[in-house]
């Protein structure tokens, strides 16, 4: 089959008419301003005084990226393992850095699942990677109203902390770096509460990981 053709047409609006059409042409399929004004998150920590005594799930993370060359063979080589990994590092810190807080662990999150007789969703395969948009004001559905479901059973509050992806690399330095990007959703009106994009280095992807934690979590007094 030929190709399709059109026969050629004079143009009534002249050398200045072409102009206006290819100007008219390149603002109707520019990216909104919105697009253009969307810049990283700060690393923010997260004030977690202000949730002192409450109870507030910890989902797992379900993002993990590990990019060559790391100086450090220790991080499991499983997608399963690293993301089990990853969780057990972040409770960790969460645990050590702001014990005022009654956190919920991922590991509890699938053992409420798993009892609830196919009533909540799997904390493993709701989409909240998805949270990694930094344009992402409100959650979206259904990751709202499973989340909804999760967090009604598993704290009876509002508040869910999602950390979306981690990213590890090696530099050409022979450090390690690690970018954590993490937020915490209030179920109920589906917004974002709060965002970050923690950095960290170290010698290692366990310590990076941990220096990144510890832009999120601060302890006051300490030397950080």
């Amino acid at each position: 089959m030929g190709m399709l053709t059109f026969p050629a047409m004079d143009n009534p609006l002249g050398p200045a008419g072409k102009v206006a059409a290819w100007v008219a042409v390149a603002l109707a399929v520019a990216p909104p301003a919105s697009l253009h004004a969307q810049k990283r998150p700060a690393a923010v920590a997260l004030a977690t005084a202000s949730l002192a005594g409450q109870s507030v799930p910890v989902l797992p993370i379900t993002v993990v990226l590990a990019q060559p060359p790391l100086p450090d063979s220790s991080l499991p080589t499983s997608r399963a393992a690293l993301l089990r990994w990853t969780d057990s590092l972040i409770a960790q810190a969460f645990q050590d850095r702001a014990p005022e807080v009654k956190w919920v662990w991922p590991a509890d999150l699938r053992r409420m699942a798993r009892r609830s007789g196919g009533l909540l969703p799997e904390p493993d395969n709701m989409g909240q990677a998805v949270m990694r948009s930094w344009g992402l004001k409100i959650v979206p559905d259904p990751l709202r109203s499973n989340l909804r479901r999760l967090t009604a059973l598993a704290s009876g509050g509002s508040l869910v902390v999602i950390p979306a992806s981690l990213v590890i690399r090696g530099g050409t330095d022979g450090k390690v770096y690690a970018e954590l990007s993490v937020c915490m959703a209030d179920v109920r009106t589906g917004r974002v509460a709060w965002r970050t994009v923690a950095p960290g280095e170290g010698d290692s992807p366990a310590s990076a990981l941990a220096s990144a934690l510890a832009t999120i979590l601060l302890v006051e007094g300490g030397t950080e």
